[in-house]
């Protein structure tokens, strides 16, 4: 096997903030089809178990679910089981950072919920990066995702910060919603995706068209 090959096998490393931990990288597509329900599941939500396992590559900082600290503007579900991973489109991170090297640009996972099941799960850049420019609803439409504007337009959406709903649906899973939220300042782009399974928080997004 080449090292190329490999290196699309999630075998990237970086270091995971602060902590030492090597991180593995998880190819966007794959991830969140992982996090998309069979269609044939009589569920309506993951359970937290099934959700942590198919995070491949995802190393979790959390032991178990564990209450969720509030924060302002956020979910207000109770648990959460966080972790970190390099997210790669096409073998390649999506952004850089320069730490004591370059190094890939690592991405917090946060699954979200009550005690019972996932209620969101949550990927968000760790920080802002003057290099990324990676358009996700393009790279999931193009590895065969169905994406419709549900709430927000990125027609209407300030270039700076805003957020759009779409439904997502896949070949063989259940649809859901998915939230694309970014901000852009003079350190550059953050940006976040949301995979949501009822329509309610899907419904709870604020847009912020002029």
């Amino acid at each position: 096997m080449s090292v190329n090959r490999v290196g699309r096998l999630l075998l990237i490393l970086a270091l995971c903030a602060g902590s030492g931990a090597a991180l593995a990288a998880a190819d966007l597509p794959t991830l969140l089809t992982a996090w998309l329900l069979p269609e044939n599941s009589a569920a309506t939500n993951p359970d937290w178990q099934d959700a942590a396992v198919n995070s491949r590559g995802v190393v979790w900082t959390t032991d178990g679910i564990v209450p969720k600290p509030k924060r302002k503007g956020d979910y207000a579900f109770p648990y959460v089981r966080a972790g970190h991973v390099i997210v790669t489109v096409h073998g390649k991170p999506t952004h850089t950072i320069l730490g004591k090297t370059v190094e890939p640009g690592p991405w917090r996972v946060e699954l979200l919920g009550p005690r019972g099941f996932v209620a969101v799960a949550r990927l968000e850049m760790e920080n802002n990066a003057q290099n990324y420019n990676t358009d996700i609803p393009a790279v999931l439409r193009k590895a065969g995702f169905s994406l419709k504007e549900y709430k927000c337009s990125k027609k209407t959406e300030p270039a700076s910060f805003g957020n759009v709903v779409y439904r997502i649906a896949m070949a063989g899973h259940k649809s859901a919603w998915m939230q694309e939220d970014w901000s852009c300042g003079s350190a550059g782009c953050a940006q976040a995706i949301s995979m949501i399974y009822a329509q309610q928080d899907a419904d709870a997004a604020q847009c912020n068209a002029l």
